[in-house]
């Protein structure tokens, strides 16, 4: 069984504890007759007993059990607003929910994020085997351990997020739903995303492949690009707002890719220009070398290399090519 099943099992039992006391049943009988690792981390883990206790103390316990109910079927469905599916009140107007009740002790439970994936207990983690090591590197299999699944760029070591897509100031019984935690670079998490909560429908990064693939983008200048979304569902454009990504894409590492790009193009190029050739020639070359970038077959294979495809397409045989080429000639000639 994966760890995040694991971490399942132990969000159900506080669940269960939750749902059976707001029925009336004495909290130490259903810990003691029905969730004996909980019982176990309740009685050794003062800091867990105290975040378990902010939930069962809360006075909005019905809307909390009606929200973790909906959300262990409808998650998906509720981003892509499946008409099957009936949205509860709390949920569909969270902010004014927020907003009301925010007082309540039940929004202190979020802080049983930072326990559970800091430092945390031996005896919690031992109960739910939920020794993750690195929860960060964990959480970032495969390509979004090196890259960004919102702007697809590459993750410096030690600037790995994981953010919480429903944010965990709104819905703390989400804070621990392994769905609802994405791996991104702490740039898009903490200065684009922020705790903005996306309009509906939405495409969320795990049920797509790359959203930003489907988001047409092109050269505006050298140093930025630019998001074409007038013909894009509702489902991309208000991704684009959830994420920021219009102004993302003209954050300064697009402008050290672009930059880092240039340069191999010139090393590449200045090895065949002979003094005094003549300008067109020069733009043939770089155009050239710009192909046999674009012909790299692990170009195509790899989706996160969709954004320096985009950019090569756009300096291919255009303006940019030019301002390289014209950029190039002057150096040789001086």
């Amino acid at each position: 069984m994966s760890r995040k099943y694991k971490l399942t099992a132990f969000t159900a039992d506080i669940s269960r504890l939750l749902e059976e006391s707001d029925n009336g049943k004495d909290k130490s009988v259903i810990l003691n007759t029905d969730c004996d690792n909980l019982k176990f981390v309740y009685d050794e883990v003062p800091t867990i007993r105290k975040i378990i206790d902010y939930l069962l103390d809360s006075n909005i316990k019905a809307d909390i059990i009606t929200q973790d109910k909906f959300f262990k079927s409808n998650y998906f469905n509720y981003f892509r607003l499946d008409r099957n599916c009936t949205i509860p009140d709390s949920v569909k107007n969270i902010a004014t929910f927020y907003e009301q009740f925010k007082e309540d002790s039940y929004f202190s439970y979020k802080e049983i994020y930072t326990y559970v994936f800091g430092e945390g207990s031996k005896k919690l983690k031992n109960s739910y085997d939920l020794a993750f090591g690195n929860i960060k590197e964990y959480f970032s299999r495969g390509t979004y351990h090196t890259h960004c699944s919102v702007c697809q760029q590459r993750i410096n070591i030690g600037s790995r997020d994981l953010d919480h897509f429903l944010n965990k100031q709104y819905f703390p019984i989400l804070c621990l739903k392994h769905e609802n935690l994405i791996s991104m670079c702490a740039i898009c998490n903490r200065y684009f995303k922020k705790t903005n909560l996306p309009q509906l429908p939405v495409v969320h990064p795990s049920q797509v492949k790359f959203p930003i693939e489907n988001i047409p983008i092109t050269l505006k200048t050298l140093t930025e690009l630019e998001i074409i979304d007038t013909n894009l569902p509702n489902e991309y454009r208000n991704y684009i707002n959830l994420m920021d990504l219009k102004e993302r894409l003209k954050h300064p590492d697009i402008k050290t890719m672009l930059e880092d790009l240039i340069v191999a193009v010139q090393k590449q190029s200045r090895t065949k220009v002979k003094r005094d050739m003549k300008l067109s020639s020069v733009l043939k070359i770089v155009n050239d070398v710009i192909n046999d970038y674009l012909n790299d077959p692990m170009i195509e294979k790899e989706s996160f290399r969709y954004i320096r495809r985009k950019i090569l397409e756009s300096m291919y045989d255009s303006k940019f090519s030019r301002r390289i080429a014209i950029k190039i000639h002057s150096e040789i000639n001086n």
